[in-house]
C-alpha cells in the first residue's frame, strides 16, 4: 500500500512540474516557477529577443501576436528550437551584402537589420509623409538608413499592411561614379533587376537618390534644419511615434532613434541626422556631376570655364573669346553650378543633376552645407589633371565628415581665363550652342519623392 502512496505522489510532481506550463498564462509562455530550471525555460522566438538600446538597457520586447502558434512544451521538458544566430553583415562590400540575403542568411527585414553593426543602423532619416512607392504616416514613418557614408542606402516601410516585405536599395558604385537601385522582395530576399523600370520616373535615367539640400526636408521628421517642426501638429506626431519604438520590430533596433530627437540649446535636435543625409548624397553626386558634364560635348572646350566662373570673381565675359561675349550671362562670378546651364544645352541641370525637386534651389546636393563649390571643384580637379597645377587641394572635415576641397592658387584666375579663351576659340564654339541669356528651361516632369 506504502508504494502505491509513494508511486501516486511522484506522478503528481511530475505533472505539476512540466504539465501545467499554459494553462493560465499566454500561448507559448510558461508560468514561473518556484524554482525554475534551464530544462523548463523555453527559448524566445527570435522574433521576441529583446534588443539592447543605446544606453545599454534592454528594450521591452513586443508582445506576441495572437497568431503566433503556441509552444508546446508540456510533452517534453526540452526547451524550444534555439534562436537563429545572425552573422554580421558588412554593408560596404555590396557583392557580400548581396550575397549574404540571396543565401538565405537572412529572410525578413527583421533579419537584416540585426545582421548590420549598430554603427551603420544608427544613421537614419524617418519619412512622416512620402511619395514614393513605400507607404509612410506619422505613426508609421518611412525609414531611410544611410550607414557612415552613403554608399548603401536602404529604405522600408513599416506598417504591417503596407509594402512591408519590400527594401529598397541604392548603391553607389565609385569605380564607375553611378548609382544602381534594387528592389527586395522577402521572404526569399529575392533581388529585382538593376535599375528596374519602376525606378526610373522618379530617380531619372541616370539615376540618384531624391533627397533635397540643406536645411528643409519635406516630409521628414525634423524637416526644417533638424529642428522641431514648427507645426505643433507634426511634433505631437512625432513624440506619439517615439511613444511606439520600443514595441516596433524595426524602430526598436535603430540605435539612439529616441535620444537623437531629444533638442540641445541650439534648439536642434541632438542628431542631425537629416543634414548628415544630405552630406552623403551632395559628395556622391558631385562625382556622378563630374562624369556626366565630362561626358557631354561642349566639356572639353567648356572645362576651363566650369571651374573659372565657379571660384574666380569677374564678369562671365572674361572667360570667353569675343565672338561669344554676347551669347553668355551679363553677370559677375563666381557663379553656383546651375548656373552654367547656359554652357550645357544638352542638359538639365535642375532635372539630370539634382537629388531634390525643391523649385528654390534648381541643384541639389550643390547648395548646401559646408564649402560646397570647394568640394565639387575638388572633385572635378581630382577626375580632370588639367587642373592639378592650377588648384590647391586640401581636407576639411565638416559634421566630422573629410571633404577634400579645391581652390585656386596664385594667378589661377587668370591662367584659367586665359585657358578657357584660347580652347573656346580653337574649337570654334558657335554661340548658337550656348542657351540665350534669360532663355526659360522648360524641366522634365518629375515626381516630387523621398
Amino acid at each position: 500500500m506504502r508504494s502505491w502512496i509513494v508511486l501516486a505522489f511522484t506522478l503528481l510532481i511530475t505533472v505539476s512540474a512540466y504539465g501545467g506550463g499554459h494553462k493560465h498564462g499566454l500561448p507559448g509562455k510558461p508560468q514561473p516557477s518556484a524554482t525554475p530550471t534551464a530544462t523548463t525555460t523555453p527559448s524566445a522566438p527570435r522574433s521576441q529577443a529583446a534588443t539592447p538600446s543605446p544606453t545599454g538597457s534592454p528594450v521591452p520586447s513586443p508582445a506576441p501576436s495572437v497568431s503566433e502558434t503556441p509552444i508546446d512544451d508540456s510533452a517534453s521538458p526540452t526547451p524550444s528550437a534555439t534562436p537563429k544566430i545572425h552573422a554580421v553583415i558588412d554593408p560596404t562590400n555590396f557583392d557580400s551584402f548581396r550575397a549574404s540575403i540571396e543565401s538565405h542568411n537572412v529572410d525578413s527585414i527583421e533579419d537584416l537589420l540585426q545582421s548590420l553593426p549598430a554603427a551603420y543602423r544608427s544613421n537614419f532619416a524617418l519619412m512622416y509623409e512620402s511619395h514614393s512607392l513605400q507607404h509612410s504616416s506619422p505613426l508609421y514613418p518611412r525609414t531611410i538608413l544611410y550607414g557612415a557614408d552613403g554608399q548603401l542606402i536602404l529604405a522600408f516601410a513599416s506598417d504591417p499592411d503596407f509594402n512591408y516585405t519590400s527594401l529598397e536599395v541604392a548603391h553607389y558604385q565609385p569605380d564607375q561614379k553611378a548609382f544602381e537601385f534594387y528592389e527586395v522582395t522577402f521572404p526569399g530576399g529575392v533581388f529585382s533587376d538593376r535599375n528596374p523600370s519602376a525606378c526610373l520616373d522618379c530617380h531619372r535615367t541616370d539615376l540618384r537618390p531624391n533627397w533635397e539640400a540643406y536645411n528643409q526636408w519635406p516630409g521628414a521628421y525634423g524637416g526644417n534644419d533638424d529642428r522641431p517642426d514648427p507645426d505643433p501638429t507634426v511634433e505631437q506626431s512625432l513624440q506619439d511615434f517615439i511613444k511606439s519604438v520600443p514595441d516596433h520590430p524595426r524602430f526598436s533596433q535603430l540605435p539612439g532613434l529616441v535620444e537623437g530627437y531629444t533638442v540641445g540649446k541650439n534648439g536642434r535636435y541632438a542628431i542631425k541626422r537629416n543634414a548628415m543625409l544630405s552630406l552623403y548624397t551632395s559628395r556622391w553626386n558631385y562625382e556622378r556631376i563630374v562624369r556626366i558634364l565630362q561626358a557631354d560635348p561642349n566639356y572639353s572646350a567648356d572645362r576651363y570655364a566650369i571651374a573659372g566662373l565657379l571660384q574666380c570673381p569677374g564678369p562671365v565675359s572674361d572667360f570667353f573669346p569675343d565672338t561669344l561675349k554676347s551669347a553668355v550671362p551679363a553677370t559677375s562670378a563666381p557663379l553656383q553650378l546651375s548656373d552654367l546651364q547656359f554652357l550645357f544645352p544638352n542638359l538639365d541641370f535642375a532635372d539630370d543633376l539634382s537629388t531634390g525637386f525643391l523649385d528654390d534651389a534648381p541643384i541639389k546636393g550643390f547648395q548646401t552645407i559646408g564649402n560646397a563649390t570647394l568640394e565639387f571643384t575638388g572633385k572635378l580637379v581630382a577626375a580632370d589633371s588639367s587642373f592639378q597645377s592650377l588648384f590647391n587641394t586640401s581636407s576639411e572635415s565638416f559634421f566630422g565628415l573629410t571633404q577634400s576641397i579645391a581652390s585656386p592658387g596664385p594667378s589661377a584666375c587668370d591662367s584659367l581665363k586665359r585657358a578657357s579663351i584660347s580652347a573656346l576659340s580653337a574649337q570654334m564654339i558657335n554661340p548658337g550652342l550656348f542657351l540665350p541669356p534669360g532663355t526659360p528651361i522648360v524641366h522634365h516632369k518629375r515626381k516630387y519623392t523621398n
